[in-house]
Formats: C-alpha cells, sequence, structure tokens
C-alpha cells in the first residue's frame, strides 16, 4: 500500500470513529505494559486488527489505553455493532460427546491452551490453531512460518 494510500485510510478511519463517538485518542495509543514486576490480566484497542487483545500489565506506568475487561475495551473503542466478547469467555467443552482439539486464550496467562470441545454448544472462545488462537485474543507478537 503506498504512504498517501494508507493516510488517507488511517484519518478516515479516525474521523469515522470520532463521529461514531469512540474515544479514538485513548483507543489508538499503543500497547503500553508499564514498568513494574507484577502481572495483571488487562485489555487494550488493537488499532491495526481493530480488535481488543489481552495482555500482563505490570501494575504501574503504561497509559490510558488499557482496560480492566474485554468488555470495557469494546465499549470504548468499538461501535455497538462490532462487539462481541470471545477471548473474556470462560472455556466450555459443550454437551456433545465429541472430542475435537481446540485451543482457547486465558486472559490470567495471556496464552492459548488446549481444550477438548465436545462438538456443540460451547461458547466463541475456541479457535482450531494456538496460532489462530493468539492472533485473535494475545497482543503479543506471533510469529508464523
Amino acid at each position: 500500500m503506498r504512504p498517501q494510500a494508507f493516510i488517507g485510510a488511517f484519518v478516515f478511519t479516525l474521523v469515522l470513529r470520532q463521529a461514531a463517538g469512540i474515544k479514538w485518542s485513548r483507543c489508538f495509543r499503543p500497547k503500553a505494559v508499564g514498568n513494574c514486576q507484577n502481572k495483571v490480566p488487562a485489555w487494550y484497542y488493537d488499532f491495526w486488527s481493530f480488535r481488543c487483545k489481552g495482555f500482563l500489565y505490570s501494575g504501574c506506568g503504561g497509559n490510558s489505553n488499557r482496560f480492566p475487561t474485554e468488555e470495557e475495551c469494546q465499549k470504548s473503542c468499538l461501535r455497538k455493532s462490532k462487539r462481541k466478547e470471545v477471548c473474556s469467555l470462560k472455556p466450555k467443552t459443550g454437551k456433545c460427546k465429541a472430542a475435537i482439539p481446540l485451543w482457547y486464550y486465558d486472559p490470567e496467562l495471556d496464552e492459548c491452551r488446549g481444550l477438548i470441545y465436545g462438538g456443540c454448544k460451547g461458547n466463541a472462545n475456541r479457535f482450531e490453531t494456538c496460532l489462530k488462537c493468539m492472533k485473535r485474543c494475545s497482543g503479543k507478537f506471533i510469529f508464523s512460518a
């Protein structure tokens, strides 16, 4: 993408989000873990993916692009029609008897873990691969081969 097109798209997005009543200045700051030693589950808005993602906050420092829950992040940074909690949902295996190996995101650890899915019911916090799970839910930079 040419730089002019990127800048145009960025400005257009800012205008749309401001018109929708979104607190864009807070949401467009980079993720900042802070400078202490704690590991507190938190959420930030990732401008590049247009999603709220989890990370482990150090407990001090950082910036205002930090929310206690996925829901609070979405309320502040997404239009109502785009909100859908996925990554903060507790894993559910479902009620059926299949044994499908999948992955779910654990915000307490900021990582994806294995889940044996029963094949029906459950919830949206389930992914075919660990990579898909991490890309959707985690703020960690993921390398894919």
